[in-house]
C-alpha cells in the first residue's frame, strides 16, 4: 500500500512539473523585448508634391525596409499616442504617415514568433473610433 501511495505521489509530481514547464528556465522569442527604431527617408515627390518616403524599421540593429514608396510624411508615435489611436497595450512601436488631410497609423506587435505590422487608414473627417487596423506585414523573428 505504501508503494502505491509513493507511486501515485511520484506521478502527480511529474504531471505538475510537466504542466508548469518542468521548472526549466527557457526563453523564447515571444517573450523577448525588441528595440524598434524608425528611419524615414524622403526619396522623391509625387506630381502633387507629396513626399515619397522610404520607411525603414530597425529591429535590434537590423534594418528592414517596410516600404520604399509611401506617399506621406512620417513621424514616430509616442507611448501616449498608442491609446489615443486605439492600439493595443502590447504595442512595441508605431508611427504615423500623413499628407494633405489623410494617411495611416502603423504599429508593431509580437505575435507567435512574428513581428506583425498593423495599419489603419484615416483622414481628417474620420473619428478615432472609426480606426480599423489590418495586417500590413509579418516578419518572422527567425529572420532577425
Amino acid at each position: 500500500m505504501k508503494n502505491l501511495i509513493k507511486l501515485t505521489v511520484f506521478f502527480a509530481v511529474i504531471a505538475i512539473l510537466s504542466a508548469c514547464g518542468g521548472g526549466t528556465d527557457s526563453t523564447n522569442d515571444s517573450e523577448k523585448d525588441f528595440i524598434i527604431n524608425w528611419e524615414f527617408e524622403e526619396v522623391g515627390k509625387t506630381e502633387f508634391d507629396a513626399p515619397i518616403t522610404k520607411v525603414i524599421m530597425n529591429v535590434d540593429g537590423k534594418d528592414i525596409i517596410l516600404t520604399e514608396n509611401l506617399e506621406f510624411s512620417c513621424s514616430t508615435l509616442s507611448d501616449e499616442d498608442y491609446a489615443l489611436y486605439k492600439m493595443p497595450d502590447k504595442v512595441l512601436s508605431g508611427f504615423t504617415a500623413w499628407w494633405a488631410g489623410g494617411g495611416y497609423y502603423f504599429y508593431v506587435t509580437l505575435e507567435h514568433d512574428k513581428l506583425v505590422v498593423m495599419r489603419a487608414i484615416t483622414d481628417e473627417m474620420l473619428s478615432l473610433d472609426d480606426l480599423l487596423y489590418e495586417t500590413f506585414k509579418e516578419i518572422p523573428v527567425s529572420e532577425l
